[in-house]
């Protein structure tokens, strides 16, 4: 019987001897394998031994047959789904719509890390002709700088603006490409640098010249205020203005919750928490709520101003919420209460912020009180 066909196999010979090898013959075959068998060469029953030992390892119980078919299926569903032939500037006009709605700060970012890009690239040219070598070639010429590190972060931030770009381009709804181009790119190792912060003693040289300028430039110490002793980013203190949709402040019931927080439009909750001691004195030694509902934009730029009439060399870059986190960690050891404060996860506050300074620095920080309050004011530590 043929061992595939399963019919009746007829044989025939001049002789008994030669018939009877010939039977010998077929049965030899059928017990190593089958008709099949010889139809195999060595290194495709080798690769069909691997592909089951494979199979098998990842317990994965079904056969080769299933697996040429299921692939099969998936090359179909591809092919399915055709790419559709866009300009780059098309495709990221259309990316720039779905942006809206979002912040302020996060649409001009897109618009001057991926629009620039897109630009230098050639928004004329075909979204499919991006490739790795060209994105990085251009963004390496334009941004790093060998002798300063921070550069580093530029190009980071660069190209992970560009990647979501690129990844939003290859969603089915979308379906301008199959894959991103860039996905497997790299960040840039940076060396390991202490967040910068001010000590208790610039702090508070810094707030009384702030507190000297409050009748004039109130807004300027509401929003301090917030940066240092409450360690607000400076994109949630601007939302206080668009009202308690965005940020609720309550000096009655003690309060500030952050609604429209960093990464709001991405799912992440908005954080409760209650306001500290010392913010609170500051708080309630001016108009603070009319203060911090006046447009600042100039902020950072009159900060440094009165940071160098305090007799400060340098600010740093984000350095009242960088004090504030630094400050709260060596006076009260509580993680959870500064996580619940900042918004910043447990691994990013411990890694970055622990440590840097001591407890009786800490604890000097958060007795900077207004002079207006400071006879009758008892901050408790």
């Amino acid at each position: 019987i043929d061992p595939v066909t399963k019919k009746p196999i007829r044989m025939s010979a001049k002789s008994k001897k030669v018939l009877e090898k010939k039977i010998e013959a077929h049965f030899k075959m059928v017990a190593s394998g089958g008709a099949t068998a010889v139809l195999l060469s060595p290194y495709e029953s080798f690769d069909a031994k691997n592909a089951i030992d494979i199979l098998k390892s990842n317990n994965i119980k079904i056969s080769l047959t299933d697996c040429v078919n299921k692939l099969l299926e998936y090359m179909r569903k591809d092919e399915e789904c055709p790419t559709i032939a866009i300009k780059l500037g098309e495709a990221f006009a259309a990316y720039y719509e779905t942006q809206k709605g979002k912040s302020e700060f996060h649409q001009k970012a897109v618009r001057n890390r991926v629009g620039k890009w897109v630009e230098l690239f050639g928004a004329d040219r075909m979204l499919s002709e991006v490739t790795a070598q060209e994105v990085s070639k251009e963004l390496e010429g334009r941004l790093i700088n060998t002798n300063d590190e921070k550069t580093k972060t530029t190009y980071n931030n660069h190209l992970n603006y560009i990647k979501s770009f690129l990844n939003w381009c290859t969603y089915p709804e979308q379906g301008y490409i199959k894959a991103n181009p860039i996905a497997s790119m790299k960040l840039k190792t940076k060396e390991w640098h202490d967040p910068e912060y001010l000590s208790s003693a610039d702090t508070k040289a810094l707030f009384t010249v702030l507190e000297a300028h409050k009748d004039e430039y109130p807004e300027d110490l509401a929003y301090a205020i917030l940066s240092f002793f409450c360690g607000m980013r400076q994109e949630e203190i601007k939302r206080v203005r668009e009202g308690d949709n965005a940020v609720r402040i309550s000096l009655e019931y003690r309060n500030i919750r952050v609604i429209k927080c960093k990464g709001a439009s991405k799912g992440i909750k908005p954080r409760s928490f209650t306001i500290p001691d010392t913010a609170l004195a500051w708080m309630q030694s001016f108009d603070f709520m009319t203060a911090i509902k006046m447009k600042n934009e100039t902020f950072r730029k009159r900060l440094v101003k009165r940071a160098e009439e305090a007799g400060i060399k340098k600010l740093p870059e984000n350095a009242g919420r960088h004090s504030f986190i630094t400050m709260h960690a060596a006076a009260y050891h509580d993680p959870n209460l500064l996580s619940s404060i900042a918004g910043n996860s447990e691994d990013v506050r411990s890694e970055h912020y622990d440590g840097l300074t001591f407890e009786n620095e800490g604890k000097a920080y958060f007795e900077i009180l207004p002079n207006t309050r400071k006879n009758d004011i008892v901050v408790q530590l």
